[in-house]
Formats: C-alpha cells, structure tokens, sequence
C-alpha cells in the first residue's frame, strides 16, 4: 500500500482519488455510521473541507482508495472549534503548529490484515506529515477507549483535554497528541509503533471517528 497528500492545488492530478475519497468517507460515516452529514451521488462531504484541508489518502495494491484522514491548521475555522468550543477550557488554539485531524476511517471491504495496513499506513503518514510541516501537536475527536487501551500503551504523547461525553453512543473526548521533531524522537514514538492490535480491538471504521 501507499499514501498521498491530496489537496485542492493538486487535486486535478489525483482527480479519481479525490472523488472516490468522497464516496469512501459516505460508506463509513453515511451508510455505515449512519452520520447526518452532508452527501451527494454518494459522496459524502461538510464545511470543512476547503481549500486548506489536507487530505491523506491511503491507496491499496488495486489502485483503490482504502483509508482516509483530514488535517486542517487551526488558524482556520476547524470542527472543534465550531461543533464543540464548550469542551476545552480556556482559549481555543489557533496556530499553524497545532493541527486538527478528522474523517479518519478504513474501508471493512479488504481483509483484517489489509485495514492492519491502512491503519499502520495512514497514521505513519500523518506523523511525518506533522514532523516535514513541523507542526506541535494533532487535536483528535475519538472514543476514550482508543486513547486508553491502543494510543497511550503504544507511546502516543496524549492528553485528554475534555470532559468525556456521549457521541453516537460511545464515550468520547477531545485529546492532543505531541509531534516531536525529527531530533527528539525517541524508541516507541514515531512511525510504525502505534495499532499492532487495532483491527481486533475496533472496527477499522470507526477509528477517529469525528461525528457533526
């Protein structure tokens, strides 16, 4: 498998990509989780995606697009920021160092073993992502249970920074994740060291759900 950036400078040369991305996030949060989001022709898309998201596409051995993942600055209007202000205490973040990361899902139509990819896949991705724009920290909208049991034993640097409320019947809160640079990384926190276990622990799909 393989990943890309897409995005709106360059998303004429990633044009099939970028429309099926769409139709991969409308079967996980629309067919699937049954989100009331916005859709068309089977795709599904919200007010954030802009011209400053970025978009990191993991696309398979056929040449499919199979797992999805949004970042978006903070210096622009983001999801946490519009859905769920009350949540955070003090002042929100708006910084070109601090990210917010969204719409992570994982197609269920390949093998246990290809979504284990994906997932390995996109999050090694989105970790050099943040390392090559040196960026601080990701906010993440997910159930308590995948800070718990997957992301903190596995070496995340995170920290729940919310009160921990119902979301489509999980409970769910908002966490930031340290990005070190390239010079601090250290045994057990970089690409590659997080979600051995995840495909038995949750349903590829539903990892990082984001629900507005």
């Amino acid at each position: 498998m393989r990943t890309i950036i897409v995005n709106w400078q360059n998303a004429d040369r990633h044009h099939r990509y970028w429309m099926d991305h769409h139709r991969l996030r409308h079967e996980i949060f629309v067919d699937r989780l049954g989100w009331d989001v916005g859709s068309f022709n089977g795709m599904e898309f919200d007010e954030f995606d802009t011209p400053a998201a970025q978009y990191v596409l993991c696309i398979d051995d056929h040449d499919r697009v199979v797992g999805v993942s949004r970042l978006m600055s903070t210096e622009q209007s983001y999801m946490i920021e519009r859905h769920w202000p009350e949540w955070i205490e003090g002042k929100l973040p708006h910084s070109s160092r601090i990210w917010e990361a969204t719409r992570f899902g994982v197609s269920n139509k390949i093998s246990s073993e290809e979504r284990s990819e994906a997932i390995h896949a996109l999050t090694d991705r989105v970790f050099e992502f943040g390392q090559e724009n040196a960026i601080d920290e990701f906010l993440l909208v997910m159930p308590v249970f995948i800070y718990k049991r997957i992301l903190i034993p596995k070496g995340y640097d995170l920290e729940i920074i919310s009160p921990v409320r119902r979301i489509d019947g999980l409970s769910t809160a908002i966490a930031r994740v340290r990005i070190p640079q390239p010079a601090e990384a250290v045994n057990g926190f970089g690409p590659g060291f997080v979600f051995d276990n995840l495909v038995n622990a949750v349903p590829a799909w539903q990892i990082g759900a984001s629900p507005a």
